[in-house]
């Protein structure tokens, strides 16, 4: 049984019980687009008269439970039959340490051979379950491609300065390439 449809179910239920599982589906599926769209989680506050920080603890209860799960042999338990696949999956990703959000795109699809696109909500979940950290990089350089750590032990904010010193470095390179072959051009065309 997937943890979403338990939290559907009403069986065996007190009402505040049925009341808390429907906010905590209603915010799991808003939050990652599980059920065609995404929300922020000012939205999801809107639409469940709730404080943006009441939806932050929720997902937070959420995502713990789910992380539960996904370490727990239990059996019957939806994930108790993919622990092996999600630690062989969180093993490999650690050694790569750090991809673009693009990167890891790309990684999912050759390596699973899928359209990431289909599952793109799910695997945002799986990182967040498997507390990956999701970097947002305001380098041009980086624009509209965040970085994913899976290594803990990565410093973020030291790779992130690097990674932007490197390309300021290559840059300043490449403008004069450019500037020298603007002189080629002149000369050459006022010979």
């Amino acid at each position: 049984d997937s943890f979403l449809s338990r939290l559907e179910w009403k069986i065996s239920k007190t009402s505040s019980r049925i009341e808390r599982d429907e906010r905590k589906r209603k915010i799991l599926e808003s939050s990652y687009g599980l059920k065609l769209k995404y929300y922020t989680r000012e939205e999801i506050s809107f639409l469940l008269d709730i404080t943006i920080e009441r939806v932050r603890q929720i997902r937070f209860e959420v995502l713990n439970e789910i992380r539960k799960e996904v370490t727990t042999e239990v059996k019957g338990l939806f994930f108790s039959y993919y622990i092996e696949e999600i630690n062989e999956f969180k093993r490999d990703l650690i050694k790569k340490g750090v991809l673009s959000q693009l990167g890891f795109k790309e990684y999912i699809s050759n390596r699973y051979n899928v359209n990431f696109s289909l599952y793109e909500p799910y695997i945002n979940l799986l990182i967040d379950v498997l507390e990956f950290k999701v970097v947002k990089t305001h380098l041009h350089l980086l624009k509209d491609n965040d970085l994913i750590f899976f290594d803990r032990k990565i410093n973020d904010k030291l790779f992130i300065r690097v990674c932007h010193a490197v390309f300021v470095a290559v840059e300043s390179n490449t403008i004069m390439t450019e500037i020298d072959d603007v002189v080629i051009y002149v000369k050459k065309e006022t010979k």
